[in-house]
């Protein structure tokens, strides 16, 4: 089985954390990071299993060209799983939120996830040409969100739901009303 783990959002935090302990257990990290100046503090203190991609979740011709060049890297090995950690949490009521960091928040923690997932699937043996068996890895997505798991076709229209609902009921909670 592959011993090989992409991990975004990797320079501190719940990344930084899972990377440690994937390579404690024997993994190779490829973590992601949108610094050149982590990615050289990452490997430095990570060692030699570990191996920054550069690239921000929201640009994704440099997720595709860091999921290009851990192809070439791998040499056919494929990936045990893939960790979308990379996220931002913008908080206050919905009343409140300017539009436009509702949708930076949107693009970084549902489309950026999305990005990643599609460039990294076929080292995790999705796709054609195959560079593994398929269902040999796994693309977990750390959320506080349970979900059903949405059928293949409607997906896009599935996986925004949980977000209409979460934020339907938060305005549910805001207080319109002034005294």
């Amino acid at each position: 089985m592959s011993r090989h783990v992409v991990i975004t959002g990797a320079s501190t935090g719940i990344g930084r954390a899972a990377a440690e302990e994937l390579l404690q257990r024997g993994y190779h990290v490829y973590g992601s990071v949108r610094k050149q100046a982590d990615a050289d503090r990452l490997q430095a203190a990570l060692g030699p299993n570990f191996m920054p991609l550069l690239f921000d979740v929201t640009d994704a011709a440099a997720v595709r060209a860091e999921a290009a060049r851990l192809t070439d890297h791998l040499a056919g090995a494929g990936l045990a799983g893939l960790v979308n950690n990379a996220g931002v949490a913008i908080s206050g009521p919905l009343q409140h939120v300017p539009l436009d960091e509702f949708r930076w928040q949107l693009e970084v923690n549902v489309t950026g996830a999305l990005a990643v997932t599609q460039a990294f699937l076929p080292l995790l043996g999705a796709g054609f040409p195959q560079a593994h068996p398929p269902g040999r890895g796994k693309a977990p997505r750390p959320s506080g969100h349970p979900g059903a798991r949405p059928p293949s076709y409607p997906s896009i229209s599935a996986s925004t739901r949980p977000s209409r609902t979460a934020s339907t009921k938060a305005s549910w909670s805001c207080s319109f009303w002034t005294a």
